[in-house]
């Protein structure tokens, strides 16, 4: 949907996830609104592989950095397809709001979850998605990195990238706790007011 947003805006873009059934769903989403873009199904890591290109932007979306344990790599990848005058994009779940339990009710913030970086990632065990707790799920284990926003900064400054901008929001585009509140916008907030997605631009240094 983000691939397809931009393209509504005038963009030649090109999309890449890692799961089949993702990639499967853009291409049905954008043939049946008569659209161009292009889908690549891949990991991150391995897109220079199959992908010989260079673009004006690459962005990164919301809810991509916890499933990658090598941010270096991922800034390289980055980079390496970026044109010379381009820039880089990323809105992102802040790392201080991941450090809290997700699973209390109460409008009460309690630090579960390290923030800074581990030699192991975390793992879940728990049915359902970020888009629907609720479903019933099969293989509900997950591994997720954590990445404090140092980590991010300099896997981004040693790629050679230069950092234009970095924004912190108290809103976010998701229910992240069950207390928060969607507003007349589309975003969620909640009474305490901590950083709850980031957003930054890069150039080449």
């Amino acid at each position: 949907m983000d691939t397809l947003s931009l393209e509504m805006l005038g963009a030649k873009v090109t999309g890449v996830d890692f799961s089949e059934e993702a990639i499967k769903a853009a291409m049905e989403l954008r043939d049946e609104l008569g659209m161009n873009a292009d889908f690549i199904l891949s990991d991150v890591y391995s897109l220079p592989e199959l992908l010989n290109k260079k673009f004006d932007i690459v962005y990164t979306s919301y809810g991509v950095l916890l499933w990658l344990p090598d941010l270096d790599k991922w800034a390289g990848v980055v980079k390496n397809f970026m044109k010379d005058d381009g820039f880089f994009y990323i809105a992102e779940v802040h790392p201080t709001s991941m450090l809290f339990d997700y699973s209390n009710n109460e409008n009460d913030l309690k630090v579960l979850y390290p923030y800074f970086s581990q030699s192991a990632p975390l793992l879940f065990n728990e049915p359902g998605t970020y888009a629907d707790k609720t479903v019933e799920t099969k293989n509900n284990i997950t591994y997720e990195w954590v990445h404090s926003l140092s980590d991010i900064f300099m896997s981004i400054i040693n790629a050679g990238l230069k950092i234009e901008f970095f924004h912190e929001h108290h809103f976010t585009v998701w229910q992240q706790f069950s207390w928060m509140k969607k507003g007349e916008d589309g975003l969620f907030r909640m009474p305490n007011e901590i950083p709850l997605i980031f957003s930054l631009k890069a150039v080449n240094a």
